[in-house]
């Protein structure tokens, strides 16, 4: 028999997001600016800006995600479209961050005074006409020809930089997002219990084909990993504090490989959705609890899978001497 959850699905409800969302948009996208514009002046290197476009996009999402959640809002799709706003508004409050301070700095003396940041804040014009001057100059170099990037190479270089921008941010807010489950009796959110249990990883096909869809059977007929053991497959469980009534779980395979230079490197991918739990599910997620995360902590030795190889015992641990 399998035993498989059904997807869980938000409600599609807004809570306070509409007020919410809006300012936390606004305002992640105004502390980003200010922080991105003036890296990008006083740091111009492709290497650090690389990792500042990626920090933009995680505080840009994660700021959407964690208000949305704090909203109560059950929409993803709003969450998406308010992520795509932040995306935008962060992209424009990089560049008129970025032409203040780049004024600031490289302006010769006797040209008058620059505008204000409040001036380049309101003037998008302004932000076009300076891209569009500095595009033709360039100023800062690639390499070591010492030649400064411009015209149509330095364009294509910032159409890469707010893609990143808006589509990282719609992207990690939408993936954190989706993460939650909420307990429309209870009006809150589930609490995430992480690695409740474990099962040995397999390479058969037909099991990984069981695993993504939550079959709960085919996860008891693995075996808990080996003590010590760093790929494996993991369960996580969601469950309300507050009525016990709802509760999910996900597959996750863990793979940790290690480099020439020793170095680990441990990779999650998830393998379901949250899948509502059922009374049979639930019944077997009590079993795969109670059973031990590793072979050494089981009850009872485990058989293999139909075609498999019965899997060693761990010896018991000897006894102290005397």
């Amino acid at each position: 028999m399998s035993i498989a959850g059904v997807r869980y699905r938000f409600s599609g409800q807004l809570g306070s997001g509409l007020a919410v969302l809006p300012l936390a948009a606004l305002g992640s996208a105004l502390l980003c600016g200010l922080a991105y514009g003036y890296i990008n002046v006083y740091n111009p290197l492709i290497y650090i800006q690389a990792l500042v476009t990626f920090g933009t996009c995680w505080l840009l999402g994660m700021a959407v995600s964690r208000a949305a959640r704090s909203a109560k809002v059950r929409n993803p799709g709003f969450v998406a479209g308010m992520s795509l706003l932040a995306g935008l508004l962060g992209l424009y409050a990089v560049w008129t961050v970025f032409e203040f301070a780049f004024l600031q700095r490289f302006a010769p003396a006797g040209v008058g005074m620059t505008p204000s940041l409040a001036t380049c804040l309101v003037s998008p014009g302004m932000a076009v006409n300076f891209a569009d001057t500095l595009a033709q100059a360039g100023w800062w170099t690639l390499g070591r020809s010492g030649s400064p990037v411009s015209g149509i190479l330095l364009w294509i270089f910032w159409a890469v930089e707010a893609a990143c921008i808006v589509g990282g941010t719609v992207y990690l807010a939408h993936t954190d997002f989706v993460k939650g489950v909420f307990c429309e009796d209870c009006g809150q959110w589930c609490k995430e219990t992480q690695d409740v249990a474990r099962g040995e990883l397999s390479t058969d096909a037909q099991m990984l084909a069981g695993l993504k869809e939550g079959d709960l059977e085919r996860f008891a007929a693995l075996p808990p990993p080996l003590t010590g053991e760093k790929s494996y497959f993991r369960l996580d469980q969601r469950m309300c504090e507050g009525c016990g009534n709802l509760g999910t779980y996900q597959v996750h395979k863990i793979v940790t490989t290690v480099d020439k230079n020793k170095k680990e490197e441990t990779k999650t991918e998830q393998l379901t959705p949250n899948l509502l739990l059922t009374p049979d599910s639930v019944q077997a997620l009590g079993g795969l609890i109670s059973r031990g995360k590793t072979r050494a902590q089981a009850k009872k030795p485990f058989a293999a899978p139909p075609g498999g190889d019965t899997p060693a015992e761990e010896a018991p641990p000897a006894a102290p001497e005397a």
